[in-house]
């Protein structure tokens, strides 16, 4: 049984999951067939709150009760979706690695249908970076498709670029499309429309952009 921390801040998106329903539905009707969907939720650039939106999509997911919903933390080096779910890291890099799939890797929510892919632990070592990385979460997608209905994907920021990150361009390519989340009046302009323009030039199919913090626009 997974071990449990203090439970992490998805509450703050369910006092406002009326909204996170109306970005769902919006999402859904993307697509001609939307019994299966791998969304990756990205932002331009770090602290937009992507990882609470992803939270979030994942949780409203989850409540069409016929759905198998996963949600995945590819932000290697810069992990939160555990702690918004209050769950640990429980597995090393080797246990993605021995092809035993992500099957006796994921834990269970507390909410109903929904299982969190972790990321896993450094150890106290860098992890490999680079193509081999991206090609090891590739296969985690991949693997993730043929189990679940639906997969929330929470990924690094586009920038600043490291040579350690797991590249969001390259999962956008790979799964049905990205949504960016921004911050009212905090991300720059030029930031959005860099990222914009990465992903498209991946071949991502972007969904949309989340204007987190809409509030402070009458502030």
């Amino acid at each position: 049984m997974a071990e449990r921390v203090k439970p992490g801040p998805l509450l703050e998106v369910t006092r406002e999951i009326a909204e996170v329903r109306r970005i769902y539905a919006a999402l859904k009707n993307s697509f001609s067939d939307s019994s299966s969907m791998a969304i990756v939720i990205s932002s331009a650039v770090a602290s937009e709150g992507k990882t609470l939106s992803a939270a979030g999509l994942a949780a409203v997911a989850a409540a069409e009760k016929e759905k198998r919903v996963l949600a995945i933390d590819l932000n290697w080096f810069r992990p939160a979706l555990h702690s918004v779910f209050g769950l640990k890291q429980t597995f090393g890099i080797d246990r993605l690695n021995n092809g035993n799939g992500i099957s006796s890797l994921v834990q269970k929510s507390e909410i109903e249908n929904l299982d969190v892919l972790v990321a896993p632990l450094q150890e106290g070592k860098t992890m490999e970076a680079g193509r081999q990385l991206n090609l090891l979460a590739e296969k985690v997608i991949q693997q993730a498709r043929d189990a679940y209905d639906i997969i929330i994907i929470d990924t690094s920021a586009m920038y600043p670029t490291n040579r350690r990150m797991l590249d969001p361009a390259v999962f956008s390519n790979i799964t049905d499309g990205v949504v960016l989340v921004v911050m009212t009046h905090m991300t720059p302009r030029k930031s959005v429309k860099r990222a914009l323009m990465a992903l498209e030039s991946s071949g991502a199919h972007v969904l949309g952009v989340v204007v987190n913090q809409c509030e402070n626009l009458n502030g």
